[in-house]
């Protein structure tokens, strides 16, 4: 039976933006001619009749422009990585199946760590990193989000407890990641140590306390859960 609280789990943001302005001064000139304006208004001492000073104006505005420009088009480019990044988890459709995608997601990076050479220890430690950003951004999705709500919802001891297991996993991707910065030996089996935390974290996940809470909660949490734990993803991805 669907939880009756009506709890909205999605929240806003908000961002703010300045903006600055310049200006520019002027002196006063005092001779008839035209040299004795030199240094005065629009003259800043080279070109003709002030075109150096306004010459120097435009190269200052046109480099703003184009910092600006530089600045906006990253910009895009990090929205766009983060938009591709969560996308498969967004495209479930629903926080269950989105979580469930990026478990699927994590053992498939395990599977390719598990066969690399341990001569090979700068695609290792690549392949390494690929493994920590993904479980890391997957955490954050459920400690602040979905571990929130199984606590609202009567399970704060189930959510220790899983939360517990992601600080278990962290440790273990670390040492993985001294092992190879320190070219160790021990590798393979560190990781299968690591891969059997992680599978028993995701069972607990997917076979009790995942199916417990969206039982319990109506289609309109569900929703809202859903598009809040996006929301967070896309913050870290």
């Amino acid at each position: 039976m669907a939880h009756d609280s009506t709890r909205n789990y999605d929240n806003g943001t908000s961002s703010k933006s300045g903006s600055g302005s310049y200006g520019s001064g002027y002196g006063n000139g005092y001779g008839s001619s035209q040299r004795d304006y030199q240094g005065s208004y629009g003259d800043y001492g080279s070109g003709h009749n002030g075109k150096g000073g306004h010459q120097a104006g435009n190269s200052t505005t046109s480099a703003l422009i184009a910092g600006a420009a530089g600045f906006g088009l990253g910009l895009l480019v990090l929205a766009g990585r983060k938009a591709a990044f969560q996308a498969p988890t967004y495209a479930a459709g629903d926080w269950f199946e989105g979580l469930k995608a990026e478990h699927r997601a994590a053992r498939k990076l395990f599977d390719a760590l598990a066969q690399s050479s341990d001569e090979d220890h700068k695609k290792r430690g690549t392949m390494l990193m690929e493994l920590q950003y993904a479980i890391s951004k997957h955490n954050i999705q459920e400690e602040y989000v979905v571990y929130c709500v199984l606590a609202e919802m009567g399970q704060a001891d189930v959510a220790e407890g899983l939360n517990a297991d992601h600080f278990e996993l962290k440790q273990g991707l670390f040492e993985l990641e001294m092992i190879v910065k320190e070219q160790r030996g021990g590798f393979a089996d560190k990781l299968a140590e690591v891969r059997e935390a992680f599978e028993s974290h995701v069972r607990e996940e997917e076979e009790e306390a995942f199916p417990t809470l969206q039982a319990s909660l109506s289609d309109e949490q569900k929703k809202m859960l859903t598009n809040r734990m996006n929301r967070e993803g896309f913050k870290v991805a």
